[in-house]
């Protein structure tokens, strides 16, 4: 390495630029002449705003030329000691008293010991609004898309005036103010305090620094409607011969479509259309049942009027067994009562499998007389069937034959 410094008299050279570059400053220093600077994209300061809008309802609207670009001269060493920071430019607005286009005159302040050689734009273009107020109708408008099944009724908004202010410009295309609301929300009756925006006829948002809302909100209300198809069902009753799991019930139709206010359909799980218990027949039953909707809701297109309603039994018969336990209860006094029916033949009804054992020990018939009026001689009068185990019901009714006679007296 040295003996290529050596060889190429690398060190000669590098003292020569260094004597250079001394000398250089040595002759700057001392001759200190005058040079040239541009500065660029210098901000604008208005100055009066706040008198020209207190003092004649005016703003500033639009500065064609918000930053300036301007070229110093001054000494080297002047030059040099330039901050950009220090440098403004600034000019008042507050003499003016009409609205118009105008151009403005600035003043820059400069650091001492430089000047201002040339300056872009020489005057500043500005448009000068008035602010006016401008009262328009209110809107409301939806984004997104509705859930399946709701339906909006008609908005109502208050104020369905609002007041707004701005400049002419901004005013003059205002033609409606609009609160919007995403749709896919709007599951329920909606109603809420709404901030708006005002827009133009082509529904374009219309804003500005000077835009104002006098009436900061309104209050929106929208009825929500829901369609829905819900089932149709009966209460269906079990008993000791048919459990719920043996029930089969079908309708016709099964569901229906209904409509009305979300606050009163959205609850709704299923249309109940009365109560049948399987005690009231022995395998099947059939029957129309006439359809009524709750207060507030419809049909949503077809009208049903009553559904019908059928019911049969899964694993589930029924066979005869005759009963010869047949107890007289509350014999009155004074009076003979001969029973002359000494058996009973019984329907019962169970699951198939149980009704293969049936055991008739379990079964007995009671005749109770004590609120019956019993004429003397022959006469029917009615018996009911009591089984000592689960798992059968007795179906239909069952009577008896009993002779009735006065007691001999002794």
């Amino acid at each position: 390495m040295r003996e290529f410094f050596r060889k190429h008299h690398i060190w000669m050279k590098l003292l020569a630029l260094l004597i250079a570059v001394t000398l250089w400053a040595i002759v700057i220093y001392n001759d200190n002449p005058e040079r040239s600077m541009d500065v660029t994209n210098i901000p604008v300061e208005l100055l009066g705003q706040t008198s020209l809008l207190q003092n004649s309802g005016l703003v500033v609207s639009k500065i064609e030329n918000p930053t300036v670009s301007i070229k110093l001269t001054g000494t080297f060493s002047a030059l040099g000691a330039v901050d950009t920071d220090d440098i403004t430019v600034r000019a008042d607005v507050s003499h003016y008293t009409e609205a118009g286009n105008y151009t403005l005159s600035y003043d820059v302040s400069l650091p001492d010991g430089v000047t201002i050689a040339e300056r872009t734009p020489r005057r500043i273009p500005i448009v000068i609004e008035k602010i006016v107020e401008k009262e328009l109708p209110i809107r409301v408008e939806y984004e997104g898309t509705l859930a399946d099944g709701v339906h909006l009724d008609e908005a109502t908004v208050e104020p369905s005036l609002v007041t707004v202010s701005g400049t002419e410009s901004v005013m003059e295309c205002a033609a409606y103010a609009v609160v919007k609301l995403d749709a896919s929300e709007l599951t329920k009756d909606y109603s809420g305090e709404c901030a708006y925006v005002i827009a133009d006829v082509d529904g374009n948002t219309l804003e500005s620094e000077f835009t104002r809302y006098i009436d900061k909100t309104v209050q929106v209300d929208i009825p929500v409607y829901l369609s829905k198809t819900v089932p149709v069902e009966v209460n269906v009753t079990a008993s000791a011969g048919v459990p719920k799991t043996s029930i089969v019930t079908t309708y016709e139709p099964s569901e229906v479509t209904v409509y009305g206010r979300s606050s009163d359909i959205s609850s709704l799980k299923s249309l109940k259309l009365g109560d049948v218990s399987v005690r009231d027949f022995t395998l099947t039953y059939d029957k129309d049942f006439a359809l009524a909707l709750p207060e507030g809701v419809s049909f949503y297109d077809e009208v049903v009027e009553q559904v019908n309603v059928h019911i049969s039994f899964r694993d589930i018969a029924t066979t005869q067994i005759t009963v010869s336990n047949i107890l007289l209860e509350n014999v009155p006094e004074k009076a003979v009562v001969e029973l002359e029916t000494p058996n009973l033949e019984i329907m019962i009804r169970g699951q198939t499998d149980k009704l293969k054992n049936v055991d008739v020990n379990n079964f007995r018939v009671s005749v109770d007389l004590a609120d019956i009026d019993l004429q003397g001689g022959r006469q029917l009068v009615p018996a009911v069937v009591k089984i000592s185990i689960g798992g059968y019901d007795v179906c239909g009714s069952y009577s008896v034959i009993v002779n009735v006679s006065e007691e001999e007296e002794g």
